[in-house]
């Protein structure tokens, strides 16, 4: 299995890594990128005034939709209809993953339209619906390299599962070039002959047009002395202008093909080439990064170390599960071998959250006044002589100094006051240890909080409960470290929360109406049109539509309690929600049509597990606490129990408000843990 691991981790590593590189020239012309840059051989976004970490669709979209796998079950086969309504669950309207760019030009904002109005995938993405310009463009394949790294080995499986989630936005050759490319992936894990893997992925996706396609462009790249020759002939061969749209496949696709095969197996000329012969360099970069990286391995991706070092695998993975978002490359490969497992060995591979399990992998962390050795599995902290070694990871993005680049960042941290860090370290000799997390207070800076000294000698458990605490987010922690190396087996963090959150007074004295949102507020996923804090409660939260949504957490979360003073305006449902997973799967207790509700909502079903009769007006503050453990779930309203339901749909899951077709407002708001029904 040690062969798969890598393989994935690099794949993961690979895709992030090419985006990176090409994200600062996209939209640039083929002219422009010669004429400043000639060939890009290095990251160029500080050149550009852009930052190296930037939200993009291409990681958020592929490292999002294949989780359509588990949130189904981990079936042997998926259906397109599933994937289109885990996009549902998953994105954002306007805000996460998609070029918004609107009907009939972003052929993804077009399919998403039509799931919208209940016309399901694959008529979703289909010429009928959608016309041919639209439904060949670039972006079945950009998504789509996790249904490669899923089936790595298995290239039959990644042509069925990726064929039915190109389906859900794209119809015709985008569906069979981006099933090509999950294919090349599966196949290079055992087949290293560039060219070799190509002529099987043309045989298993079989389809003539793409196998005609694939055969010119070898060719080409035979009779070419360099890249910019073979390059010069898809200009002339197969320019947009023989497509259409803003962005078709056909000439972006042939551009990765043309990467892989003159790259000379060596990782760094393969993104090279992609991004420096331009169109979509960032999606082509993506995609040749990852089919790379599998094929090659991290050796050769380590002959330049800096494609690594300067990204420290940092990633952000944006969607409506905002608990999901702040990622690292070893994370994801984790949950993706553990997917991968699962699928075709039905066997389960559960590891703790930093796990360093792969060669040369972070997490993340990055060391101060010290440096870090690899053993695999675990990372030896190695401290200067006589200083204090500072060695942390970030658990939410900079809330005062980050970019997010061109589209909106969405998250919530992964880590809150209530839960508790630990893990396993081991020293040979005594060696001074202070766990720590930063985070942002109420003053808008940030604060560290430690705890007491721990003596290291030998084999040691690490558990540290973090206080309750109101809800200042934390954005990075660590670990403090003197004396002798540190062996760190591995970390993690979880268990339920302790949240508060009060008026704004207290949470931001020196908030003013009209400014930015505080801090605080941001580490809140917000799905509604129109939400903020608010001076006289804290927070109301409008919405034109149903099902408007604001709320945080993660999956860690399953024995909870919520609690908040409703202040009821004109609205069609107001209420709390627990153990959400997205936008189309939760938990609610609601108020609607003056009735008090315990509702299951999955995907386009909503069920009443519970309700009693309850009148209310406008105007009217109600005090509602929304409980579950284990299968149970309650719902007081002025400390009175109304509804106790049982149902097993949910067992983790983010906690907030809804709101439907209107406003209320909510006085505070706490989150604690439930120990008993």
């Amino acid at each position: 299995m040690r062969k798969l691991e890598d393989a994935v981790y690099a794949g993961v590593l690979g895709k992030i890594i090419g985006v990176y590189f090409g994200r600062p020239v996209e939209g640039w012309s083929y002219a422009r990128i010669q004429e400043q840059f000639g060939q890009i051989r290095s990251y160029v976004h500080s050149q550009v005034g852009s930052s190296i970490i930037e939200v993009d669709d291409d990681i958020s979209g592929t490292f999002t939709f294949v989780k359509a796998l588990r949130e189904n079950g981990m079936p042997s086969s998926l259906e397109s209809r599933q994937i289109g309504l885990h996009w549902l669950n998953k994105v954002i309207e306007e805000k996460t993953i998609f070029w918004w760019g609107g009907l009939f030009r972003s052929t993804e904002h077009t399919a998403y339209l039509r799931l919208k109005e209940g016309i399901d995938a694959p008529d979703s993405g289909s010429v009928a619906y959608n016309g041919k310009t639209v439904a060949e463009q670039i972006g079945s394949q950009i998504f789509i390299d996790g249904w490669g790294l899923i089936n790595l080995g298995y290239p039959e499986t990644a042509r069925t599962m990726a064929a039915a989630a190109a389906k859900v936005s794209h119809d015709g050759i985008a569906v069979s070039m981006a099933a090509w490319i999950a294919v090349l992936e599966a196949v290079v894990f055992q087949e290293k002959d560039i060219r070799q893997a190509m002529r099987k992925a043309n045989t298993i996706v079989n389809d003539p047009q793409v196998n005609e396609l694939v055969e010119w462009m070898i060719q080409v790249c035979e009779e070419s002395t360099d890249w910019r020759q073979a390059r010069d002939q898809i200009e002339a061969c197969h320019p947009y202008s023989r497509y259409g749209g803003n962005c078709p496949i056909v000439t972006n696709f042939l551009v990765i093909v043309m990467s892989c095969i003159l790259d000379h197996d060596d990782f760094l000329e393969a993104i090279s080439i992609a991004t420096s012969a331009g169109y979509d360099t960032d999606c082509n970069a993506g995609n040749v990064g990852c089919i790379e990286a599998i094929r090659l391995g991290l050796k050769n991706l380590d002959r330049h170390a800096f494609l690594r070092s300067q990204v420290n695998e940092r990633m952000w993975v944006v969607s409506a599960e905002g608990g999901a978002t702040i990622e690292n490359a070893s994370t994801v490969a984790q949950q993706l071998i553990t997917d991968a497992r699962q699928l075709h060995e039905k066997t389960q591979s559960l590891w703790p959250r930093y796990a360093f399990l792969f060669p040369g992998c972070t997490h993340g962390f990055e060391a101060f006044q010290g440096t870090t050795v690899n053993r695999v599995p675990g990372i030896e902290l190695i401290p200067q002589a006589g200083k204090m070694m500072e060695w942390r990871t970030e658990v939410f993005y900079d809330l005062l100094h980050e970019k997010a680049g061109g589209y909106a960042l969405v998250a919530s941290p992964l880590l809150y006051w209530g839960q508790r860090i630990y893990g396993e370290v081991q020293s040979g000799g005594l060696t001074e240890v202070t766990l720590f997390v930063d985070f942002f207070n109420a003053e808008e800076q940030v604060e560290r909080f430690q705890s007491d000294l721990i003596l290291i000698d030998g084999k040691q458990s690490l558990n540290w409960p973090l206080p309750p605490g109101r809800g200042y987010p934390i954005w990075r922690m660590g670990l403090l470290v003197k004396g002798q190396p540190l062996f760190v087996h591995h970390l993690d963090h979880g268990g339920e929360p302790a949240l508060t959150y009060t008026e704004i007074s207290t949470m931001s004295p020196n908030y003013t109406t009209g400014r930015a949102v505080p801090s605080w507020y941001r580490a809140f996923t917000d799905s509604t049109r129109c939400s903020t804090v608010d001076h006289l409660s804290t927070f109301c939260l409008s919405h034109t539509e149903d099902n408007g949504l604001v709320y945080i957490g993660n999956q860690d979360w399953h024995h909870l309690s919520i609690a908040s003073t409703l202040i009821l305006t004109l609205q069609k449902t107001a209420g709390l929600v627990l153990r959400l997973t997205g936008l189309q799967r939760y938990y609610a207790a609601v108020l609607q049509d003056q009735k008090l509700r315990i509702v299951c909502r999955k995907d386009r079903d909503v069920r009443i597990l519970a309700e009693c009769d309850f009148a209310y007006a406008a105007d009217q503050e109600v005090a509602m606490k929304f409980e579950a453990f284990s299968d149970q779930l309650k719902v007081s309203v002025d400390r009175e129990v109304c509804l106790i339901c049982h149902d097993s749909t949910y067992s983790c899951g983010a906690a907030g408000f809804l709101v439907e077709k209107g406003t209320v407002q909510a006085r505070g708001l706490s989150l604690q843990e439930v120990t008993h029904a």
